[in-house]
């Protein structure tokens, strides 16, 4: 059913990212896709977010301040366990894959993300 959505674009993303220019960047590129879009600065907020809108979708940055990405997919968990998640972050430090992989993170996508990547990211946590 969700996969049948994401070929309408009528899922609900939220998406968490701290850095104001990626963040825009990658959100204009969501927005022609998806009809919903929520966005959220930090981890604490994601996680705000998350329990307001309860999204189809996440899309997260690891490294934020104020909360993490792993700390607030953490939380999700415990709360819905089946939350679909991707993880983006530029860095390629084995212990955060690791760590998400551990939480059930769906995917994981190295910055700069690219929309080829993201969009099977995308299918691949959904299906």
């Amino acid at each position: 059913m969700l996969v049948i959505l994401l070929e309408t674009g009528a899922l609900t993303v939220l998406y968490v990212e701290d850095d104001f220019y990626v963040r825009e960047s990658l959100l204009r590129l969501l927005r022609r896709r998806f009809s919903n879009v929520i966005e959220a600065c930090n981890g604490r907020e994601g996680l705000e977010m998350h329990r307001l809108h309860n999204p189809d979708f996440i899309i997260t940055d690891i490294q934020m301040p104020i909360m993490d990405g792993l700390e607030m997919c953490e939380c999700i968990m415990k709360e819905k366990p089946d939350a679909k998640v991707i993880v983006t972050t530029a860095f390629n430090d084995r212990e955060f894959i690791t760590r998400a992989e551990c939480l059930g993170v769906k995917a994981y996508i190295s910055k700069p993300v690219m929309k080829d990547s993201l969009m099977s990211a995308i299918r691949a946590a959904l299906s």
